[in-house]
């Protein structure tokens, strides 16, 4: 039996009416009092009793109803299956990512993930701190290349490290405290302090509030930074120090330094993250190339 028919008798089931029914499948209403009668001729059963004045559904029509919806459901239900199994495999992978972080290898990542999935367009779209994970949960994007939190590290989400990375303070050259080696929290007493701004950053960004003034609010602490540019701008004009990550560096030659803060050992992970429920052989596919070619450059630079 043919997946249409079906659909028809369950609409006039609901509508009991045979011109509201052609209507809503689009079918002259001849055509559906024959595809109607086909019905009940293949099932042996009158689904429905018709006077001049009203459609009732029979006992048998009952039955039909009940059967029948949950067909029609499931073949829908498979079909969109089937449909997001396609955009998955044959469509389009979206990636959202830092824009420091990855941008440098984004080409020769692509250039390798198309010789082994020539089916599959790439969207790559940077993000700030505050919206990269965000993206990756409202479903605008199907993988991360990201900075990975403690807070999303959960049985939700699969996850590809790409390496550990470690905090930095960042500072003007002009600044007196770019001369020293390492900086203690005592060091950035009357200072401003910009770290991440981003819900997602909460469990990494509380132990370093904690590091840097314990309880003695002898130090200005903002998260406020949504990305790498904002923390240039505020640096560079004097008006904070910088929280950032080691493997910036090279982004902030020139009229910044990093430096190391003595007795923070919090280390933090970059990595590939997508949700476990959408995952797919481009998706992790795609995330362990990106593994490759950023620990390749990695072993060059070292």
């Amino acid at each position: 039996m043919r997946i249409e028919l079906l659909r028809e008798c369950v609409d006039l089931a609901v509508t009991l009416n045979f011109t509201k029914t052609s209507q809503n499948m689009f079918v002259a209403q001849p055509a559906l009092s024959k595809h109607v009668k086909a019905v009940e001729s293949k099932l042996g059963f009158a689904l429905f009793q018709r006077t001049k004045r009203s459609v009732k559904l029979t006992k048998a029509g009952e039955v039909f109803l009940r059967g029948a919806q949950q067909v029609v459901a499931d073949y829908d239900r498979m079909m969109d299956d089937m449909q997001a199994f396609r955009r998955k495999t044959e469509g389009l992978l979206r990636v959202g990512y830092l824009q420091g972080m990855i941008a440098h290898d984004l080409p020769k990542i692509q250039s390798q993930f198309r010789e082994e999935f020539p089916n599959i367009g790439v969207d790559y779209v940077t993000y700030e701190f505050n919206d990269v994970l965000r993206v990756l949960e409202e479903d605008k994007v199907d993988i991360a290349a990201s900075f990975i939190p403690h807070a999303v590290r959960d049985a939700s989400h699969e996850i590809v490290p790409f390496f550990e990375d470690e905090y930095r303070a960042v500072v003007n050259n002009d600044d007196a405290l770019s001369r020293k080696k390492s900086l203690l929290p005592a060091d950035l007493k009357g200072h401003t302090v910009s770290l991440p701004a981003s819900t997602f950053f909460t469990s990494d960004n509380e132990p370093i509030i904690e590091y840097l003034d314990p309880g003695n609010n002898q130090i200005d602490i903002k998260e406020q930074v949504r990305d790498i540019n904002s923390l240039f701008i505020l640096v560079e004009a004097n008006d904070t120090v910088g929280i950032s990550f080691l493997h910036l560096k090279d982004y902030y030659q020139g009229s910044m330094t990093l430096i190391p803060l003595e007795g923070l050992n919090i280390k933090t992970m970059y990595g590939a993250i997508w949700k476990r429920s959408n995952g797919t052989d481009a998706i992790r596919r795609w995330a362990h190339i990106a593994q490759e070619v950023l620990a390749e450059r990695r072993n060059q630079a070292s």
